[in-house]
């Protein structure tokens, strides 16, 4: 009978122990999906950003080309009106 008793609480234990570890499981699995669920969201929230960024990047690449080609017109057109004042101080003998 005693043997019985000492069985009995044993198995006892176990099935608390197996409880607890059940709900330590659950209450893992919650926190892992939580985790997975919020890395998600930054992942996408991070190649919005990245998607954002390349089309800015692209915009100011537009630009700078653009500034490049007005500064060459800019460079020519001085060069041009410094020739034609030269040529002008020349006729006028202003040299």
């Amino acid at each position: 009978m005693e043997m019985e008793k000492r069985i009995l609480g044993a198995l006892n234990h176990i099935q608390e122990t197996l409880t607890e570890q059940g709900e330590t499981l659950k209450e893992h699995g919650r926190m892992l999906s939580a985790l997975k669920t919020g890395q998600e969201e930054l992942k996408a929230e991070i190649d919005g950003m990245k998607r954002q960024n390349a089309k800015e990047f692209s915009d100011i690449k537009d630009r700078l080309e653009n500034l490049e080609a007005s500064y060459d017109v800019l460079k020519d057109e001085t060069w041009t009106n410094k020739r034609d004042v030269y040529r002008i101080k020349n006729t006028l003998g202003l040299k």
